[in-house]
């Protein structure tokens, strides 16, 4: 039983069986039987085909099958939370937590020390209701017990064969829209097992994976096949060095790591220190065997040296320490390296033209139909200048140009543009921006709506609708369709549409995505999370909090505000015991 493939299976609720039978008998044995009635113990159904499958499996196999979804549904772990019978207020206040802080201070005699060493003074907490420390987190009692038959809805599992398996290989890579965390891990798994299809990759980031993949396998010659431009290859080598699948700044992941382990506390501030340790954590270093490999890639490209040169030049400061690390100038000078020693030439020289320096001599000059020229060469780039150039140019014009290569435009980023223009387009709204890597930084809105009216900035937002509207109702019209008729439900008014963000942890279980709307069924809504597990006994806070809507007011359940109207909280737990995960809860109910 191929474990890696069967979890694989179970994010898309089907059950991986290798190798298929055709059925004869229809009589379900005792063992596939009994897998049948656990599944459904833990909220699943089996399909018929499924169960004939089972059917011919031995009683370990089947074991195997039900020990993942153990694993996957996390039914042994720890769900032990920090308030005994949460669901009913415990009444804690603010000044409870004051008066035991005060107490450990000056060591009042007059309370309970817990094994956490803190003292809890007299009057304040109800301990017979906790199952730690209800100062500081740390929880002492733990719970292996195991909930089955809770009512959960029925979901049923499919029978998963390889075709199955090759056709999600297939959307993965094809996909246009950047993989989150567990479809990353899912292409990783299928590319070991299965052969790369003859697919058009269909993101640089799915490439990236895809070429690792060959190179872990010893086919770095078929890797090279896959790059196209220097940038390929130095994002290849970034996620290799960071893990990173995108090409974000040293200086912004030192900051990132300093900002992580920022405190308030001086004693407790481990910000320079971490930074410190990043800093020689992101120094390039490469044997020869590797630098051959990548220089063999360099040397091999098709595209040509200037093109490769300009391409080169944003990340002009890290291409240098690549250089450096990968010895390419030592390696340029050997035969059958020619290539290579014209770019690197080219490159340190700077003998190109930097097409963003060139594109802003024209607009300073207001020289339209150059600007659009170049830009309408590179359609991404014209994209995320779009609304600029609008209040630079005019919007009629722009637009115009900018119509000529929308079929260029990636779907994902035609819905930002339009999303994006209604706060583009007010002057009295800063923009908020998030820089690759980084953290969201406010913009002032641009100076130049002070030229236009209001009606003249809201025909600018329905000129992008527009716009946008009409190239995708092109795209579709040129889909060949063979239906007569069509039914177009009315969730899709409201479905959200994946453009940018992307889940950063693996999900064993299918996710939704941000912004999707969910019926209510029952009369209460549960959220949990859990961490800790496999890890050693420290302090490690995760908070789960949730916003509530009321009719004339906002509030919020979390760990400062554990009860409120039809919402509980589970308790703030700050610390994990060894090998142990914790969990938070919060429920909230229509009272």
């Amino acid at each position: 039983m191929n474990n890696e493939l069967l979890k694989i299976a179970i994010r898309y609720n089907a059950v991986y069986v290798e190798n298929v039978q055709s059925v004869t008998a229809k009589t379900i044995r005792q063992p596939a039987a009994n897998l049948a009635a656990n599944l459904n113990k833990i909220g699943y159904t089996v399909s018929e085909d499924l169960l004939h499958q089972l059917n011919f499996m031995t009683a370990q196999q089947l074991l195997a099958i039900y020990e993942a979804f153990v694993d996957v549904l996390q039914i042994k772990n720890n769900w032990n939370p920090l308030v005994k019978g949460w669901d009913i207020p415990t009444l804690e206040t603010r000044e409870d937590h004051w008066f035991t802080f005060i107490a450990n201070i000056f060591k009042n005699p007059k309370g309970v020390t817990l094994a956490c060493g803190h003292l809890i003074p007299e009057n304040t907490f109800a301990l017979e209701r906790y199952n730690g420390c209800p100062f500081c987190g740390t929880p002492f009692e733990l719970n292996d017990a195991v909930y089955l038959s809770q009512g959960s809805k029925m979901k049923e599992l499919a029978l998963w064969e390889d075709e199955d398996a090759q056709a999600v290989l297939n959307n993965l890579l094809a996909s246009k829209t950047a993989l989150d965390a567990t479809q990353i891990d899912t292409l990783k798994v299928l590319l070991r097992y299965f052969d790369i299809p003859d697919v058009a990759i269909g993101m640089k980031e799915t490439m990236v994976v895809v070429a690792d993949a060959l190179k872990e396998a010893g086919k770095a010659e078929q890797a090279s096949v896959l790059f196209t431009s220097p940038v390929d290859i130095m994002r290849y080598l970034w996620y290799k060095h960071t893990g990173f699948l995108q090409l974000i700044e040293p200086k912004t992941i030192l900051k990132r790591i300093a900002n992580n382990n920022r405190h308030m506390l001086p004693f407790l501030d481990t910000a320079r220190q971490s930074q410190k340790t990043a800093e020689a954590v992101l120094k390039l270093k490469y044997s020869r065997s590797e630098s051959k490999i990548v220089v063999q890639w360099l040397n091999n490209l098709p595209m040509n040296t200037e093109q490769s040169a300009i391409l080169m030049h944003p990340k002009r400061a890290m291409w240098v320490r690549f250089i450096r690390a990968l010895r390419l100038a030592e390696y340029s000078k050997q035969k059958g390296m020619e290539k290579l020693k014209e770019l690197l030439d080219v490159f340190y020289n700077q003998l190109y033209e930097v097409p963003a320096g060139v594109i802003e001599h024209y607009r300073l000059k207001a020289d339209a139909e150059k600007t659009f020229a170049l830009l309408q060469a590179r359609p991404s780039m014209f994209a995320r200048s779009l609304f600029a150039n609008m209040l630079w140019f005019g919007a009629a014009e722009t637009l115009s140009a900018f119509s000529a290569v929308a079929d260029k435009i990636p779907a994902r980023l035609l819905f930002t543009l339009n999303s994006y223009a209604k706060n583009y387009f007010d002057r009295t709204q800063n923009r908020i921006v998030k820089p690759l890597g980084g953290t969201n930084k406010t913009i002032k809105a641009n100076r130049l709506l002070e030229l236009y009216t209001d009606a003249q900035l809201q025909a600018m937002i329905d000129a992008v609708e527009d716009m946008c509207l009409h190239e995708m109702e092109r795209r579709y019209a040129s889909v060949e369709n063979e239906n007569k008729t069509i039914f177009i439900d009315k969730s899709l008014f409201y479905m959200p549409i994946p453009i940018g963000d992307r889940a950063a942890s693996v999900q064993n279980l299918p996710v939704a995505l941000m912004g999707t709307h969910f019926p209510l069924e029952g009369n209460a809504v549960r959220l949990f999370m859990q961490w800790g597990k496999g890890m050693k006994a420290q302090h490690l806070d995760m908070d789960l909090s949730c916003l509530i809507a009321y009719d004339d007011k906002m509030d919020n359940c979390s760990y400062y505000n554990l009860s409120t109207t039809g919402a509980r909280h589970s308790g703030d737990i700050r610390s994990i015991p060894n090998d142990v995960c914790k969990c938070k809860l919060t429920l909230t109910t229509n009272d």
